[in-house]
């Protein structure tokens, strides 16, 4: 299976647990029980589900590229071009994936992300617009460049730097 095709999987999986999330809101559980013992996730549970999905394609969308970064990956414009313009796809995904139901329950957030909205909304803003930074210079720049370099780290950086104020260990 191609990058292509696992990204694909990945958004149609994504897409299932969501629009699962929301039948199941709207149509109450199926006939016969179904699913775990008759367990319903709630509107938090669904919540936290999505946004670790979420999360989990930008790591391992963006992974790669951080390989590029640390010299242990070959750099590929085709593949870096298709990897930036999901991250920049994926980072609005990411500013919708914090509902206040979800600050409770299995999930690393911290309660800061909705005591310090200004300062969360900051930096959520940082990913969204240091992917979108990447994904414009990729376009035009298909080398292993300086500049290249540069917006791929503030990628980087602005995922750790939510990570570090904004997640629990």
């Amino acid at each position: 299976m191609n990058k292509r095709n696992v990204f694909g999987f990945c958004a149609l999986a994504l897409g299932a647990v969501w629009v699962s999330g929301v039948m199941a809101a709207e149509n109450g559980p199926p006939p016969g029980g179904g699913g775990n013992a008759g367990h319903m996730p709630s509107p938090a549970e669904r919540a936290i589900q999505y946004r670790k999905a979420v999360y989990t394609l930008i790591g391992a969308t963006f992974g790669p590229v951080g390989g590029v970064l640390q010299g242990k990956a070959p750099y590929d414009a085709k593949d870096i071009s298709v990897r930036a313009e999901r991250l920049a796809f994926l980072a609005g995904m990411a500013t919708e994936a914090f509902p206040e139901i979800s600050k409770d329950g299995d999930t690393k957030a911290k309660a800061e992300i909705w005591t310090d909205k200004a300062g969360f909304d900051k930096a959520m803003k940082a990913l969204g617009d240091s992917s979108a930074g990447l994904a414009a210079l990729v376009k035009t720049d298909h080398t292993n460049s300086e500049a290249f370099k540069t917006a791929a780290g503030k990628v980087g950086q602005a995922c750790k730097g939510c990570h570090d104020d904004y997640r629990a260990k």
